[in-house]
């Protein structure tokens, strides 16, 4: 192994030690995440009983309401999605999603 590979796999592990330091965090704070292939921005702010499902990316100034579902496979970028509503399968991008609705799938 070249000190190139062994450069690059610290850098993955380093980036995947962060992502999960994420996802543990809102864990901890009421936030079900079932999924290591969730990937969550640290800028992003999540109520207690939102359900994040697998495949799902969440970026930027993105904040979700509690009892929403979002996912799976669904990117929100730079949104605000209001408490009980559903996103599924689905890329939302600078939008405010009120309260209560159902989204996608596509």
């Amino acid at each position: 192994m070249n000190s190139d590979f062994s450069a690059a796999r610290a850098r993955l592990d380093a980036a995947e030690a962060k992502r999960e330091e994420v996802l543990l965090r809102h864990i901890a704070n009421g936030v079900m995440i079932e999924s290591r292939t969730v990937e969550i921005d640290e800028s992003v702010v999540i109520a207690p009983g939102a359900k994040i499902l697998s495949g799902t990316i969440l970026r930027g100034k993105t904040v979700i309401g509690a009892d929403c579902v979002i996912g799976p496979n669904s990117l929100i970028e730079d949104s605000t999605v209001d408490e009980g509503t559903t996103v599924n399968a689905s890329q939302v991008y600078g939008s405010h999603l009120g309260p209560h609705n159902n989204i996608g799938p596509f």
